[in-house]
């Protein structure tokens, strides 16, 4: 198994234009196993107003039934959100093929992957944590974070 991480530079972001949600930083990540891309998820860094939102817009297949309990007692508003989404797995063939194991920059920038990648529709909540310590987080992970490559 490989993993590759590309940190997103603010002018290249995913779903800049969701009135009511900014985000601080973005990353994708790239899994691949034996049989090529198996998982492509990004963390999108919000604040507690960007949580709100996106729970109230429902996206990424966002409702209050998909969700866990909140591990560690609950939000912090003052504390960053940190929002991980998976693309759903329908999409992964295709992006396999264009995925060589090598650089994700241009493969992330390249127009197919865009047209994929930048289509919110195409991914599905997996969790929401916030820091407690420098290697701590806790939050909330989702029915997706199980589900949705079977």
């Amino acid at each position: 198994m490989s993993i590759s991480t590309y940190a997103i530079p603010k002018t290249q972001f995913v779903f800049p234009d969701i009135e009511g949600l900014h985000w601080t930083e973005q990353s994708i990540t790239l899994t691949t196993n034996e049989l090529g891309l198996s998982r492509v998820s990004i963390e999108l860094n919000t604040d507690a107003h960007g949580w709100v939102t996106l729970k109230e817009l429902g996206l990424f297949g966002y409702t209050p039934n998909i969700c866990g309990p909140i591990l560690g007692g609950g939000f912090n508003p003052a504390k960053p959100y940190y929002i991980t989404i998976d693309l759903h797995s329908n999409h992964l063939t295709l992006l396999g093929i264009l995925y060589d194991n090598e650089d994700v920059e241009p493969w992330f920038l390249s127009a197919a992957v865009q047209s994929v990648i930048t289509d919110l529709h195409n991914f599905v909540l997996i969790s929401t944590m916030q820091p407690i310590t420098p290697k701590t987080q806790w939050g909330m992970t989702t029915t997706y974070s199980t589900s949705h490559h079977n």
